[in-house]
């Protein structure tokens, strides 16, 4: 399969041009690489545009031996869109010449000035572009102080965490990625191997509410590409029957991301996975540099109480008006648009539109 005009399969020229992970986990060839092989959507191939400075991951269609692009080289794992170092000029200039109808950039930093940008090159070189809301992102700054984070909380919480710590004596913390255990009350930490890690937050999500992940084997697959990097913090408790709450954290440019969490439905009178959490951020906050906790995607009611900041993640339909296909996205949007004018105007004025 060859690509058009600068699209290549995945990996492309490889990983030159992307974000160190350390520095930034999702501009990074790292990252990426995981998702082309693991995150597949189906009918879609990972692909790359490069080409005069243009550098964008993305997911296409194959058509006639040709690569179409579709959308950005995205997954519901991803936290934040940023492909490696790009001209937004090249990427629209090209991709005008590759949209047959529309591409969606996903989970984009709505204060990142190149999304600015990439909007202002794209309708300069003919693509009509429509910003959207995304999800939900609940994050907050720390200092490294476990307890004056822990003192912010809302007061429910906060006694729960100290009331649980108390007394989780009997159960066991286990965790891999850090480094020397962190003092405090509730169970010290006992290293586990990476296998070990693996094996248990899997008994630990299929035993929990979660529905199963849309890409069997994805948790396992990012586990061990963040612990390749020493960028994976996993973190399990356990009781005398075994794993009852598991999560894992990845940490990259001083930010701390809950990626996964869940624990067994059985166990839930004993907060096992509050108790988690919390000696998960204290191991952190004692181990690692970080200046951020983020929560991830998702707008559940939990996050506000252990993080007090919000964005909004915002996405981006970069639309071909010259096809048949756009022009009838641009229609739908026009539409949208139209009725949520009216359901404002019904809101102000009290009278249904």
């Amino acid at each position: 399969m060859s690509g058009a005009a600068g699209i290549m399969p995945w990996p492309g020229a490889g990983a030159m041009g992307f974000a160190d992970p350390a520095r930034d986990l999702f501009g990074s060839f790292l990252w990426f690489d995981m998702i082309a092989g693991a995150a597949r959507p189906r009918d879609l191939v990972p692909a790359m545009l490069t080409q005069d400075g243009a550098s964008l991951p993305l997911w296409c269609r194959s058509r006639a031996g040709a690569l179409v692009p579709v959308a950005g080289l995205n997954s519901p794992y991803t936290l934040v869109f940023r492909p490696g170092g790009h001209d937004p000029s090249a990427v629209a200039r090209h991709l005008m010449g590759q949209v047959r109808g529309v591409v969606r950039l996903d989970a984009l930093d709505p204060d990142d000035p190149a999304i600015a940008a990439l909007e202002r090159a794209a309708a300069a070189h003919g693509l009509a572009v429509s910003r959207f809301d995304h999800f939900s992102n609940w994050f907050m700054p720390v200092d490294g102080d476990f307890e004056r984070w822990l003192s912010g909380r809302p007061g429910a919480l906060r006694n729960t965490i100290r009331r649980r710590m108390r007394a989780a004596g009997a159960l066991r913390f286990r965790c891999f990625g850090f480094g020397a255990a962190s003092p405090g009350d509730g169970p010290e930490p006992e290293p586990v191997d990476l296998d070990q890690a693996v094996a248990q937050f899997d008994a630990v999500y299929d035993r929990s509410w979660k529905p199963a992940e849309p890409f069997a084997g994805i948790n396992a697959r990012i586990m061990r590409g963040l612990a390749g990097a020493g960028l994976l913090r996993a973190g399990i408790l356990a009781d005398d029957d075994g794993p009852i709450a598991a999560q894992y954290w990845a940490i990259s440019g001083g930010r701390a991301y809950l990626l996964k969490l869940a624990h067994v439905e059985g166990a839930v009178a004993r907060s096992p996975g509050t108790v988690l959490t919390a000696l998960m951020i204290r191991s952190i906050l004692a181990a690692d540099t970080v200046d951020h906790l983020d929560f991830g995607r998702g707008d559940d009611r939990y996050k506000r109480d252990w993080v007090s900041r919000h964005r909004t993640m915002a996405g981006l339909l970069l639309i071909n008006p010259r096809s048949a296909a756009g022009l009838a996205m641009l229609a739908r949007e026009r539409l949208g648009a139209l009725r949520r004018a009216r359901r404002r105007r019904g809101q102000t004025t009290g009278v249904p539109s």
